[in-house]
């Protein structure tokens, strides 16, 4: 769909009044691309904004139909709202999201737009947006832009959560929410911050923005004389339409008029309708002589505006309209200065590339690239230095594979955000054997610098060591393309970060590698670097102004990370080691199991020092991969670890006695502390017969299992396991069936009584699935197929547990003991976890007292249903046995008086059944108990 009432979409909608006196500049750069000239400014804001990176507008006070409106300014063509990394659970089903972008505007999930309608939205230009679904059809969202509806979109925009999504380089104001009825939420920035129910995270407050218009490479010149520009059908109304170029004036004299009467009229010192000395009315103006303007001519519904670098000329003007030298057909200007992008209403701009109107002159722009070795000053690498300190090198645990520090370090006063020349001598110690690697993407060592913090991604950032990476893609690896050679640990090379005229260049040993645009209207007060597998000594670090080379800062003040940073006293003492002290590397010597610690060893970079440490901490013994062993007859089973090879460790479970279940039972997980038994009374299956559920042939597929007593949300957080047996004994076809169920068999799990989860066997697609209730999470499904042999019995069991504190869950589901599906540990938080107040919330907290099953045209038998508590506990009768080979011996005996008499230590016990008595200690009076036993 095109874009409607283009004409009044103006700058107007975008800044406020101002008098003229804004500074402009010409800059010129030199890019990998070639020569790039601009004209830049900054344009005040109507009022402030949030420039958003996090949108979030989220309380349960947003009640259907949900309407949000907001204004929005994109200041850069990959701008967009509703990034697919940001998501919520909703109330709803479907798209839910607002998704926007400078070409289209819908409703996504998750930030993808399913449906949406094509819309150019111009850079820096203000656009009032309204997802209202109110009026609008089931199921669907009405856009409306600028006041005028543009059409409908599948899905709505949800309440609570719903307005959680990313965002970048975009500016919004002036959000509302509404029920169509009555306003919910305001915000209009003025304040400088979020309220309400706003996201205070979700950016920086703004008052303007940077505008870099392109110039290309060749303008137009004029003498003074007449050009006559003949746009076609570039108007259709005298009253409404906008004119506009850049301009910059050669001399004092110069101009760009239309003789008399409503004509355009600029030189450098007054501007507006008309010749001032031939009936006209301008105003006062101060242009200087030799920077380009970028000025438009604005006549809305008869009434003309003047706008110089986006501020609005403070004065009244007749309509340019009435002007005998701007007509439907042409437009007449008498040319006495240098302009370029000149356009007519909706029509291309002039840009002059390729040729010039009348008798205009085209001409060049020219830019001397300055070479700033000339004019800033080098140093020679000695004495002091600050080593930077790898953070799992520091702390002698580099328990990730990825080891990054972070670092503020303060510039001060008086550098220029957007106008500076960071320049350092850097040399790399990387801190992990294999940092330096052919496999660049996966490892590497490298110091990066944040170009601009407030804004987001790699054309922000400059990353230099072995693992070099530019704007957006891999530009230079060392070794390929520049024939550099991978830097050697200890070597020092130079670096200059030049961040000016809109792009970043960067130096490695005074050779240019690249220049690349980048944003800077949210800088902050200092930069950013982080230390990215690896030790770093920075020396000589020095930052000069960009344009007079000036040096403004001749220290590296490290603030936020210091604990990281320490000073070299001479990085060229002959015993290096012994000056400054070690820098260590480190190498995994032996890994971690589950009955031994692992070993890092440290080698230092610059001399022979060897340091071993047994630091890497066991892993956790794991039970639920395994093959069940009967023990006895009555019921004993036994099972071992299986995390790693060579692991002694088992634990034991009493099953229930043979004539209290039927068919092949495997209950991997002790149930004794807390045990339900269902019987056939409290399930409301089809048909019992022989305490077994079976479902038959019938329409009925809802079934509420009792659990015997309330379970509290703390507890089923705490842990919950759910198992039963069952079999399956062929198809029949139902309503639910045949439609969107298929032939399947359901556990409703998680959140509440009637689930936010269900654990599901398809036997259309012989496969297992987690899938949402609500459909608020992504379905999760086996990559293999099971096809269940009729009649065999098959064990089914889930396994929930959230770790409060870390936000985190498991949910994982078994077939026979082997683990089959798993779902993502922070959606199984957000989704499954049961609610539990808060401190002061009167809200009451969950308690379940049922599961819910359905059945959808599946004969299949349900038995032995249980629900217990998360961890094994030991069966008692073989507490005693500390070697763990099912029977009470004198070998029992013998470790534990070795294990009294200081011998041997508690790793070479099995404590769980050392403990005989169960009194928490392992002591005297537990041998004793074992010399009874065998006294026996």
């Amino acid at each position: 769909m095109k874009k409607v009432l283009a004409l009044v979409l103006t700058l107007a909608m975008l800044v406020g009044s101002m008098a003229v006196g804004l500074s402009a500049a010409f800059e010129f750069t030199a890019t990998e691309n070639g020569e790039k000239f601009e004209n830049v400014y900054s344009m005040p804001l109507e009022s402030k904004g949030s420039a958003v990176t996090y949108f979030s507008l989220s309380s349960s006070a947003f009640v259907n139909p949900v309407n949000i409106a907001f204004d929005v300014v994109f200041t850069d063509e990959k701008g967009f709202i509703g990034d697919g990394t940001y998501g919520s659970p909703v109330a709803d089903t479907g798209p839910h999201h607002i998704s926007i972008t400078p070409n289209k505007i819908g409703i996504g999930s998750n930030g993808n737009a399913t449906d949406a309608i094509n819309y150019k939205f111009d850079l820096y230009t203000k656009y009032s947006v309204a997802f209202r679904q109110k009026d609008a059809e089931e199921g669907k969202t009405i856009i409306r832009v600028n006041g005028q509806d543009i059409g409908q979109v599948t899905g709505r925009v949800a309440t609570g959560w719903s307005m959680v999504c990313g965002a970048n380089h975009v500016i919004v104001d002036n959000i509302a929410v509404s029920n169509g009825e009555w306003t919910q939420y305001e915000e209009d920035f003025e304040d400088g911050k979020w309220s309400g129910h706003g996201d205070g995270s979700a950016g920086a407050i703004v008052n303007s923005v940077e505008i870099r218009r392109d110039l290309g490479k060749h303008y137009a010149s004029g003498d003074g004389g007449q050009i006559q520009f003949e746009p076609s059908k570039w108007r259709t109304d005298k009253n409404n339409f906008r004119i506009s170029f850049d301009v910059c004036f050669p001399a004092e004299g110069s101009t760009l008029r239309s003789w008399a009467g409503h004509g355009i009229y600029v030189s450098p010192t007054q501007i507006g309708v008309g010749e001032p000395d031939r009936g006209g009315t301008a105003v006062a103006n101060n242009m200087k002589v030799g920077e380009w303007y970028y000025v438009e001519y604005v006549v809305e519904n008869g009434n003309t505006s003047i706008y110089v670098n986006g501020s609005k000329i403070e004065g009244s003007f007749p309509n340019l309209g009435d002007s005998a030298w701007v007509t439907d057909d042409y437009v007449l200007i008498w040319v006495g200065a240098n302009i370029d992008n000149v356009k007519f209403g909706n029509n291309e701009a002039l840009t002059f590339e390729n040729g010039v109107v009348g008798a205009l002159a085209q001409c060049e722009y020219i830019g001397t690239k300055v070479n700033i070795f000339d004019n800033i000053t080098t140093y020679p690498v000695e004495g002091e230095a600050t080593l930077l300190e790898a953070a799992g090198n520091a702390k002698k645990d580099p328990s990730n594979d990825y080891n990054s520090l972070y670092l503020d370090v303060e510039h001060g006063a008086g550098v220029v955000p957007n106008q500076y020349i960071v320049n350092f001598d850097v040399a790399l110690y990387p801190d992990k054997e294999g940092t330096i690697s052919s496999d660049k993407m996966k490892d590497g060592a490298w110091v990066e610098f944040i170009v601009n913090a407030m804004k987001g991604g790699d054309n922000d950032r400059v990353k230099i060591g072995n693992k070099f990476l530019g704007k957006n893609k891999d530009l230079v690896y060392y070794g390929e393309g520049n024939d550099l050679q991978p830097w050697a640990p200890g070597e020092f090379h130079n670096v200059t970060i030049q961040v000016a005229n809109g792009a970043v260049t960067v130096y490695l040993d005074k050779i240019e590698m690249y220049s690349s645009p980048v944003g800077m209207d949210n800088f902050e007060k200092g930069f950013v670097f982080y230390v990215n597998n690896t030790n770093a000594i920075i020396d000589n670090y020095r930052i000069y102004d960009a344009k007079t080379f000036a040096k403004k800062v001749d220290t590296f003040n490290v603030t936020t990370g210091s604990d990281h940073a320490k000073t070299i006293s001479d990085v060229n003492a002959e015993n290096f080691c012994e000056a400054n002290g070690h820098i260590l590397s480190w190498a995994r010597t032996t890994d971690p199991k589950c009955y031994e610690n692992g070993v890092n060893t440290y080698k230092c970079w610059n001399c022979d020092y060897t340091e071993a440490k047994a630091e890497v901490a066991k892993l956790e013994h794991k039970f639920e991969h395994y093959d069940i062993k009967r023990v006895n007859d009555e019921g004993l089973v036994v099972t071992n670890c299986k995390t790693s090879a060579g692991c002694t460790e088992r634990k034991y479970i009493q099953l229930p006695d043979a004539d209290d279940y039927t068919g092949t039972i495997k209950l991997f997980h002790d149930f004794q502390d807390d045990f339900v038994k269902v019987t056939s009374d409290s399930i409301g299956f089809e048909k019992i017969e022989d305490g077994v559920a079976k479902y038959i042939e019938s329409d009925a597929n809802y079934n509420q299992i009792g659990l015997g007593r309330d379970y509290s949300a703390s507890e089923l957080n705490a842990g919950t396991k759910v198992g039963f047996d069952f079999s399956v004994n062929g198809t029949f076809d139902t309503d639910a069936s045949l439609g969107e169920y298929g032939h399947s068999f359901d556990l409703y799990f998680g959140k509440s009584t009637v689930g936010a989860a269900t654990i599901k066997y398809n036997m259309d697609t012989q496969k297992f699935y987690i899938s949402s209730t609500n459909r608020n999470f992504t379905e999760v499904e086996t990559e293999d197929t099971y096809e269940l042999v009729p009649g065999e019995v098959y064990n089914l069991e889930v396994a929930f547990q959230a770790d409060m504190e870390n936000m985190t869950a498991e949910l994982a589901v078994y077939l026979n003991g082997e683990e089959i599906l798993r779902m993502d540990e922070f959606e199984a938080y957000d989704y499954i976890t049961y609610f539990v107040p808060e401190e002061g919330d009167s809200t009451p907290e969950t308690t379940i007292n049922c599961l819910l099953m359905h059945v959808y045209g599946v004969k299949v038998e349900i038995d032995n249903f249980v629900i217990g508590d998360y961890d094994f506990g030991w069966n008692r009768a073989y507490a005693g046995d500390v070697d763990g080979d099912y029977e009470i011996t004198v070998n029992d005996a013998l470790l534990m008086r070795k294990y009294l008499a200081k011998i041997i230590d508690m790793d070479e016990l099995y404590a769980s059944r050392a403990d005989v008595n169960g009194d928490g200690y392992v002591d005297a009076i537990d041998q004793l108990r074992i010399r009874k036993a065998l006294a026996d």
